[in-house]
């Protein structure tokens, strides 16, 4: 699989443990009752992913108090973990799809080693429990200037041998981005673990620890950038001509959707006409198509599939969603028609930027739905469009077989994970 990063930074609390407020929670209540200093823990989350003497710097907290303090800290800490720090959802699934994909990751932390003495893995730079996954780890006392500085992310990239041009570092705070960009890495936000309130402007916004996967393996190829142009013109047209009532206004409206398919047509030898049939011929506000897709699993936790008979390929049962049809509505006719099967919808799984995922691109917007459904009856024979089906575990499917237009090996963990979580977040783009 192309990625366009190949190697990624992680910071830990806050991106890949949601232990900022139990952090900060701690040490309000260390300085409150031990030390009679009125700052709460809202006031002290503008400090994570800063170092605990530059925190205590700011702080104004006197010199001879720190290593009180310190200690103080990590055992009211300790109390709360209780031996557990938790993993925000799905991260430990997407780690283990970037190790697997050959993408190597390293570790850049303001956690100190000395807090190993007082609160075990849980406060390790190198929990123990990721080292399957990554392959160094740097903390505040390894480098003499903590975050924002580069320091830290310039060694861990020197260690892994990484080109910082191919760099990608994920955090969660102002620190970590101005780290990442001070060491010419990129760098995507965990919206999931921010809790600052200033604008900041990184390569990526990331809602949910899935979109990871995305930002590493979607390349940015210039070369498709006539592409973009093409659709925002054609849809300024579109928008235009539904909206304008000058008649000369229409008629520049209606050059810029000509000049748009002009663009993909030139661009993809495939003809003026069906151009505009694909991309031109809707009336009013420039809206995507929505694709639906459904998630059958059967009691061993397989996944069903079924095989085109155009194309020879498997995905999972769906299609463009028909006029007059929900979301739902339509992946209960896709799984009809396909699988000759009966069904209830479970959950939703994703809202998915077709193009940010499946290739070719389209020269339109698609959202994709996927929605896990529970199979209530099904009489299987073949259809027009499907010759066979059959049911995969996870580590056995078809992916050189897989049609990439309509779901990826990305796609299908996705709906893995949300079959095995009782409780899913629904990933949304």
């Amino acid at each position: 699989m192309n990625a366009r990063y190949t190697h990624v930074i992680f910071d830990l609390d806050g991106t890949v443990y949601d232990s900022n407020k139990l952090n900060m929670s701690a040490l309000s209540e260390v300085l409150r009752n031990d030390f009679k200093q009125q700052v709460t823990t809202e006031d002290l989350l503008a400090f994570c992913g800063v170092s605990t003497a530059e925190t205590f710097e700011k702080l104004g907290i006197d010199l001879s108090l720190q290593e009180q303090i310190r200690k103080a800290w990590y055992r009211c800490l300790a109390g709360k973990l209780n031996g557990a720090v938790s993993k925000f959802d799905g991260m430990i699934s997407v780690l283990s799809n970037l190790k697997k994909s050959g993408i190597k990751m390293g570790i850049v932390t303001s956690r100190e080693h000395v807090a190993v003495k007082f609160l075990g893995d849980d406060g390790d730079p190198f929990p123990q429990e990721l080292k399957e996954f990554f392959e160094v780890a740097v903390c505040a006392d390894d480098v003499e200037h903590g975050k924002p500085a580069p320091d830290m992310a310039e060694r861990c990239m020197c260690l892994m041998h990484a080109d910082p041009k191919r760099t990608l570092y994920i955090g969660d705070t102002v620190q970590d981005l101005e780290c990442a960009h001070a060491a010419g890495a990129d760098f995507a936000l965990a919206m999931w673990g921010y809790c600052g309130c200033e604008h900041l402007n990184p390569e990526y916004f990331l809602t949910t620890p899935y979109e990871i996967l995305n930002a590493v393996f979607s390349e940015k190829n210039e070369q498709e950038q006539w592409l973009r142009w093409a659709r925002e013109i054609q849809a300024i047209g579109q928008i235009g001509l539904a909206y304008t009532q000058n008649v000369f206004d229409k008629e520049r409206f209606t050059r810029l959707r000509e000049i748009a398919c002009e663009m993909v047509a030139l661009k993809t030898e495939v003809s003026k006409e069906t151009v505009r049939n694909a991309l031109a011929l809707d009336k009013g506000y420039a809206c995507p198509k929505v694709d639906t897709r459904a998630a059958i699993f059967n009691a061993e936790g397989e996944i069903l599939m079924v095989k085109e008979k155009m194309s020879g390929l498997w995905n999972v049962p769906g299609g463009w969603c028909d006029e007059g049809e929900s979301a739902v509505s339509n992946v209960l006719k896709e799984l009809r028609e396909e699988a000759c099967m009966n069904a209830a919808p479970v959950k939703l799984v994703a809202v998915l930027d077709r193009n940010r995922h499946n290739t070719p691109r389209f020269a339109f917007g698609v959202i994709k739905i996927f929605i896990e459904c529970k199979a209530l009856s099904q009489n299987f024979k073949e259809t027009d469009e499907t010759s066979e089906y059959r049911y995969f575990a996870r580590d056995a499917l078809p992916v050189d077989e897989l049609r990439l237009d309509t779901n990826t090996k990305e796609q299908l963990d996705l709906c893995f994970e949300a079959h095995k979580s009782a409780i899913w977040q629904t990933v949304i783009e």
